[in-house]
């Protein structure tokens, strides 16, 4: 438990640390590069799942920061965005016979009702019911697609990297 708690602070002080150099950069922060250098920090524990969620989460508050809390849904779109493209890329990688069964990457309804163990034990919540001031229904339905896909696509990029890390 301790090196999951070692783990988790040094992901937030490297955040603290790389946002401090996107800042600087002609006063703007770039989603792109904290998430991907959040989401690369990640090591392959048992709550990597859990902080793929977290970089997802303060890069877009981040951002809202960044933009004194005016581009809220901007913020969320660039998230969204990146999420999309880094699932496509990490969904190439991976072979066929590792994408359980779906040849495209699966969307959060797929993942839900597939029952694989990708999806969330809950039902998912309905996202034109969820209300979020300043950020259109199409905006958050997005998001929360982008981040099951995004989601399933780490899940199964790492469990087929440990098994080939443990063939070798």
């Amino acid at each position: 438990m301790k090196a999951i708690v070692k783990i988790l602070l040094l992901t937030v002080l490297g955040f603290v640390q790389m946002s401090g150099a996107l800042a600087a950069n002609e006063d703007k922060l770039s989603v792109t590069t904290l998430l991907q250098f959040c989401s690369n920090s990640i090591p392959n524990t048992e709550l990597a799942s859990i902080m793929d969620g977290e970089c997802a989460s303060h890069a877009r508050k981040m951002c809202e920061y960044a933009f004194d809390l005016e581009k809220n849904e901007y913020c969320l779109v660039e998230v969204t965005n990146w999420m999309r493209r880094d699932a496509d890329i990490r969904w190439q990688r991976i072979p066929d016979e590792r994408k359980l069964g779906f040849e495209a990457l699966p969307t959060a309804k797929e993942i839900f009702e597939s029952k694989i163990g990708l999806g969330p034990i809950l039902p998912l919540p309905d996202c034109k019911k969820i209300d979020v001031e300043d950020i259109s229904e199409a905006a958050v339905c997005s998001y929360t697609d982008a981040l099951a896909g995004w989601r399933a696509a780490r899940i199964v990029e790492r469990a087929w990297l440990s098994e080939n890390e443990n063939t070798e």
